[in-house]
């Protein structure tokens, strides 16, 4: 079931009827392929890869496949990192966060191997 914007109670008593609506989608999207070195805090995706906010200015999802252990962060280094696991992939991430960016640290001992999609 999708979220509504108001409850069905208030709709009543304005007289209105409920009419569901759905997101709206959008005719373009990003997609980068690149490699973030071991021992790499923070690495600034939106700096350092022109693919990537190229045509989505402000993503509002992500999907993310990594064959390394990596931490991400959305929009701010100060945010709390996400560590998803790697059987967990591709990581989804959807209609939470307005994305405007990513950070990604790797201290996996390896060179992490990075494919992104936005929309």
């Amino acid at each position: 079931m999708l979220p509504r914007t108001e409850d069905t109670s208030t709709k009543e008593r304005r007289g209105m009827l409920s009419i569901p609506t759905y997101p709206v989608m959008g005719d373009v999207y990003d997609y980068a392929e690149f490699s973030v070195a071991t021992e790499t805090t923070d690495y600034d995706v939106k700096t350092n890869i022109a693919a990537l906010f190229k045509n989505i200015g402000i993503g509002k999802r992500v999907q993310i496949w990594v064959d390394q252990t990596v931490s991400i962060k959305f929009n701010d280094t100060g945010m709390p990192a996400i560590n998803p696991a790697l059987f967990e992939q591709p990581y989804s991430f959807e209609n939470w966060v307005l994305i405007k960016n990513l950070f990604i640290t790797n201290v996996s001992g390896n060179t992490a191997n990075i494919k992104v999609l936005m929309v």
